[in-house]
């Protein structure tokens, strides 16, 4: 590699903890490219130790946060999944025995069941709506502009 490359991969290494492997990345049968790239930024977390607290899953797409050196809690308002880009309150606490793989199968199967247990529980997701209120909000606003620009504007 070029003395440029050796100088990321030096600091990619310092920064993770682990060594960088250089060279061509074998894609594994099955497996996504988008769950490639976040098990690749992520460190590919399958077998490994399960985080200290609950495991968190996003209900949008059955994304596990599954970082062993920063908590959820402690995680900023502002975290989004690496997946689909959902806020850090579309998470929820998944009970029982998990998989901390995030592959698409893995993941599917996830998303089932913890909508099955927040089912049980008494637990909906909640819809972000925002957009269709603020939709509806603005139509008004435009029916009543036109409507006073056009008739009691005379």
């Amino acid at each position: 590699p070029s003395p440029s490359r050796r100088n990321m991969q030096a600091m990619q290494s310092s920064l993770s903890g682990r060594p960088i492997v250089s060279g061509k990345v074998q894609r594994s049968v099955g497996v996504s490219r988008k769950a490639q790239t976040v098990s690749a930024i992520f460190g590919g977390l399958k077998g490994s130790k399960a985080p200290a607290g609950p495991a968190m899953v996003c209900v949008d797409c059955g994304y596990i946060y599954a970082d062993k050196r920063t908590d959820f809690a402690e995680l900023p308002g502002n975290y989004r999944c690496p997946v689909c880009a959902a806020d850090k309150k579309r998470f929820k606490a998944f009970e029982g025995k998990v998989s901390y793989a995030n592959d698409n199968k893995t993941m599917q199967k996830r998303l089932e069941a913890l909508r099955e247990q927040l089912e049980a529980r008494g637990e909906t997701v909640d819809e972000d709506n925002s957009i269709l209120v603020y939709s509806l909000a603005f139509v008004a606003v435009v029916l009543g502009a036109s409507y006073y620009f056009t008739v009691l504007a005379r």
